[in-house]
């Protein structure tokens, strides 16, 4: 038996080859959960963005109804280019935010094609592996079969 083991690298060799196919299984399934959070992760940033998006638009809407009101009611230019400016430094901000938001979206982007690339590649190094490891059990199955006809029955040659 332990001549075959030997001859044929032995249950040991499927053991480990088990174990490596574990621990890439457990190293996709990791992989995959924190794809999952990255893409949790963009929604979130998403909504965000849009929401900055939508707050921006009013802002704007709000400076032009202000610059109206200010017209209608005669107050002094200096007194409206102080609003002005005042709401211009809101509408800054807010791009700025916006942009940062931006900016940080593509970061994550790219981050999560870099993963998806990475599981894909690991995808098909586990299925190579489990193909590897079926016929390696197939063999393993063939030698065990094999074995008892040709050892001698115990009774003879004694």
């Amino acid at each position: 038996s332990s001549g075959i083991n030997a001859e044929y690298g032995g249950a040991g060799s499927l053991k480990n080859e088990k174990k490596s196919l574990i621990e890439a299984t457990d190293l996709l399934q990791a992989t995959n959960q924190q794809l999952k959070a990255n893409l949790e992760t963009q929604k979130i940033e998403l909504e965000r963005y849009t929401q900055l998006q939508v707050r921006c638009t009013q802002q704007e809407g709000f400076i032009e109804q202000l610059e109206a009101r200010l017209a209608k009611h005669g107050m002094s230019k200096s007194d409206q280019d102080r609003e002005i400016a005042k709401q211009m430094g809101v509408i800054r901000d807010l791009h700025n935010r916006l942009q940062s938001h931006m900016d940080t979206m593509q970061d994550l982007n790219r981050q999560l094609s870099t993963l998806n690339q990475e599981n894909y590649r690991l995808k098909s190094n586990l299925e190579k592996e489990a193909i590897l490891r079926r016929s390696l059990e197939d063999d393993m199955e063939t030698l065990r079969n094999d074995i008892p006809s040709r050892q001698r029955p115990a009774g003879k040659g004694r």
